[in-house]
């Protein structure tokens, strides 16, 4: 698509408008500048699809019970969704089988990743990944993230919180290892083996979000009327030249740049 040009439409007129453009071009960079605002306040968190409203259950209490340590694909998929989001941090999958102790890790089920409380970038991380699970969706399901992950039961600095008492939110946990160096993950036999929403469920396609409508008038002085709009995730702005009228009797915005749209800036 050519950009916008004396000699695609008649700039030399539009010339004549300055004080029009000028309001025109500043509110169209102030909506540019909200933009590139919302999206370096986002948090870091794994992209989460739209699942859907279907969710699984809260994974009950099902502990290691025979010793198989061999990474589950759901455990090494949810440490890739954090190294992907948050940048690459050891975590501890696996465990030998003549370790002391009955652990998740023996059954290749469990993660510990690894962030240090006393460290407040890693401490902030934590507290983001823990909120990214435990949020509720758009849909009311509490807990979501944990949920379609499979996720049994973590620990964190001196607290536990477990699917299977959810209701209860962040218990105090009494163990010898006071959990201040690491998350650690334990997952239900589903969210281990990939059997969960996460993994099984087809996402609904994104909705673009388009254009955002700046103003209508006639701008290019042909006796029609045009349309001003800023393309939401690039910021351009864009001149959709005797439009005004069948965009704004459409539904909502329009969706992007069609035939005989002039991209401007």
């Amino acid at each position: 698509m050519r950009r916008f040009a004396p000699e695609t439409i008649p700039f030399r007129r539009l010339l004549d408008s300055t004080r029009r453009w000028t309001v025109l071009l500043t509110a169209a960079a102030a909506v540019a500048a909200t933009l590139t605002l919302t999206s370096a306040t986002a948090t870091a968190a794994p992209a989460t699809p739209d699942f859907g409203a279907a969710i699984d259950g809260y994974a009950a209490y099902d502990g290691q019970d025979t010793c198989d340590p061999t990474i589950k694909p759901g455990v090494r998929g949810f440490r890739s969704l954090l190294n992907e989001a948050y940048g690459t941090h050891t975590g501890y999958i696996t465990r030998e089988c003549s370790a002391s102790g009955t652990s998740e890790h023996k059954e290749g089920r469990a993660l510990d990743y690894m962030l240090n409380i006393n460290d407040s970038g890693q401490r902030a991380i934590a507290n983001d990944i823990l909120s990214w699970l435990l949020a509720t969706d758009r849909y009311g399901n509490k807990h979501a993230n944990a949920r379609r992950l499979g996720i049994m039961y973590m620990i964190w600095n001196r607290q536990i919180w477990k699917s299977y008492q959810a209701s209860s939110g962040w218990q105090p946990y009494t163990g010898n290892n006071p959990h201040t160096d690491h998350i650690h993950f334990s997952f239900s036999w589903k969210g281990a083996s990939k059997q969960t929403t996460w993994w099984t469920a087809t996402p609904i396609p994104e909705t673009p979000r388009g254009m955002v409508e700046l103003a209508a008038g006639e701008l290019t002085r042909d006796g029609r009327s045009d349309l001003l709009a800023v393309e939401h995730d690039t910021g351009k702005l864009w001149l959709y030249p005797g439009r005004a009228r069948a965009a704004r009797s459409a539904a909502g915005p329009r969706s992007g740049p069609t035939a005989g749209t002039k991209c401007m800036i």
